[in-house]
């Protein structure tokens, strides 16, 4: 799964019915300039501590100090390909938050890196995907992750404060800026390769132990890296351990009621089924 990608538009008139309010319209499953309702579609993003739902786009500048507009792809098409770089970083990338003007950021500024990070107030148009800061404009209420050293004039080195996402929720207020690796609770809707490998490796894996086939079943990983292939092999295993817990794990809560109600029923005169 490459990504999943959202109309902007909370009335979208081509979303399933919902039973209950949602900041958001259709879902797409390709990145898509707009929805079918005429909205500007962006890529969803989720808290991996709270699940809430945020909005992320590629930027360009409107001629407007504060204000860009958010596509799903990268917006400089006309560049040369080995310019065109879909990396995110800050200076491409835009997180937005749409609160609905309901509920404010649980940490609204904090310091990462010895630089200042804060979720501004801001306002996102559906139709053309502009954002801007400020909360007097038409369109959806929310805040806009914004470091303001780098908009200055003394911006920050390149190599830091470039961070696309923030390394705070701002519903959960979940911090991750302590980590080394993935400093931001903020994910997109990817899989991962060692999720893919691990998934059809099990699938494999049981269609080997099958007769006719060998019960002695064997799975060799290898990639063009030595160290890229350690460190799936380990990945794999560690996934296919946590998968095979959580296994166990519901199979013994589905069962841990069944020894009270088999007693219950032996003193009332019933007689057990086997499973009982």
């Amino acid at each position: 799964l490459q990504g999943l990608w959202i109309c902007t538009d909370p009335n979208c008139g081509h979303a399933p019915q919902r039973t209950f309010p949602t900041p958001a319209g259709a879902i797409h499953y390709v990145p898509t300039l707009t929805c079918q309702c005429g909205s500007r579609v962006l890529e969803l993003l989720y808290c991996e501590a709270c699940g809430e739902v945020l909005f992320g786009g590629y930027r360009r500048d409107t001629g407007n100090p504060n204000e860009w507009y958010l596509s799903p792809d990268h917006p400089n098409l006309e560049a040369a390909p080995d310019l065109a770089s879909f990396d995110r970083d800050y200076d491409r990338y835009a997180v937005f938050w749409p609160s609905g003007g309901v509920l404010a950021p649980a940490s609204p500024a904090w310091t990462q890196d010895g630089i200042r990070r804060t979720w501004r107030a801001a306002n996102l148009d559906p139709i053309d995907g502009r954002v801007g800061l400020g909360g007097s404009q038409a369109g959806i209420s929310g805040y806009l992750y914004y470091v303001p050293s780098i908009h200055g004039t003394n911006p920050p080195p390149a190599e830091i404060g470039r961070e696309a996402y923030p390394a705070h929720c701002p519903r959960c207020d979940a911090d991750w800026a302590r980590r080394t690796v993935i400093r931001s609770p903020i994910r997109t809707q990817r899989t991962g390769f060692q999720r893919i490998a691990q998934v059809l490796s099990d699938a494999l894996l049981r269609d080997l132990s099958q007769p006719p086939l060998s019960t002695e079943r064997k799975l060799v990983v290898f990639s063009d890296s030595r160290q890229d292939a350690a460190k799936l092999s380990a990945g794999m295993r560690f996934s296919h351990y946590r998968d095979t817990l959580r296994q166990a794990l519901m199979a013994a809560l589905g069962q841990q009621a069944s020894g009270p109600q088999a007693f219950t029923a032996q003193c009332q005169g019933q007689a057990l089924s086997p499973q009982q």
